[in-house]
């Protein structure tokens, strides 16, 4: 089936709102949302929505051996206050839901645990969390150390792009791990697929980095598994420099005519970089 994206075109726009209402603590005027910082065990819900949150007071302290240790445009290492509240937005849908956990900390005591439960026909399940990147920058790059823990059917993992266009990591269970695919989602709503090769080991921490160079007339991206090359500077279709960059963790998965087995994932030490 299509897979429907939130953040294109006009509800880009919505989204972008949204984040800039949670930031001023005003309302965004678009789509009903609360801007309530969630607590530390996380949300989630039945309903498909998106929930501006709040900034947090105060500077939370980094561990030394984490990624937060180094400089960075933005970086998450989940190990102190609310998980999500250095972010600018949540979504969920299906049941889907965020929580921290000790239980496979890549690094310091804590991770990110994502979870999606069994979906059924022609439903979603979505538990995510978005950040808005300042300014309008040429180049982004995310990494972020992931550990699936238990694989289903194809799902959006990561994304990072603007308003304009965006790059989708794509994971899936696979025979000894789960493979990997770059999507770009075009506006006539086809996609440019840019598949990977190998698979990604489960059950254990994988580092995964993805780069995208920005022009105005002309994108690439560059994916990185455990510091090999994956994919190196694809030509993009449709994302170019200029308007509101974003970068998006979770897991968004579609049920079509079955259903769809459980998602578990963690993730840790998530860094942005842009310029």
């Amino acid at each position: 089936m299509t897979r429907p994206h939130r953040i294109l075109a006009a509800l880009a726009a919505a989204l972008f709102a949204a984040l800039a209402a949670a930031a001023s603590g005003c309302s965004s005027g678009g789509p009903e949302t609360t801007a309530t910082p969630h607590n530390d065990a996380g949300s989630g819900g039945d309903d498909a929505g998106t929930e501006p949150i709040a900034p947090a007071d105060g500077a939370a302290e980094v561990d030394a051996g984490t990624a937060c240790a180094a400089s960075h445009t933005f970086c998450a290492d989940f190990e102190d206050g609310p998980i999500d509240s250095a972010f600018g937005l949540a979504e969920f849908a299906g049941g889907g839901t965020f929580s921290p956990s000790e239980e496979h900390p890549r690094t310091g005591a804590r991770s990110l645990h994502v979870t999606i439960p069994e979906i059924p026909t022609d439903g979603e399940g979505l538990a995510a969390l978005v950040q808005q990147v300042q300014g309008t920058p040429m180049t982004l790059t995310l990494a972020v150390d992931v550990w699936i823990d238990a694989a289903s059917e194809t799902s959006d993992a990561i994304k990072l792009g603007n308003d304009g266009g965006l790059v989708v990591l794509r994971l899936a269970s696979a025979a000894g791990g789960a493979t990997a695919t770059l999507v770009e989602p075009l506006a006539d709503g086809t996609e440019h697929v840019l598949a990977l090769p190998g698979t990604l080991a489960t059950s254990t921490w994988v580092h995964l980095e993805i780069a995208v160079a920005m022009t105005s007339t002309g994108s690439t991206a560059t994916v990185r598994a455990n510091g090999a090359v994956a994919l190196d500077r694809a030509p993009l279709t449709q994302l170019r420099a200029g308007g509101n960059s974003f970068w998006w963790i979770g897991i968004d998965t579609y049920a079509g005519a079955t259903p769809v087995a459980p998602w578990s994932v963690f993730f840790d030490d998530v860094t942005l970089d842009a310029s």
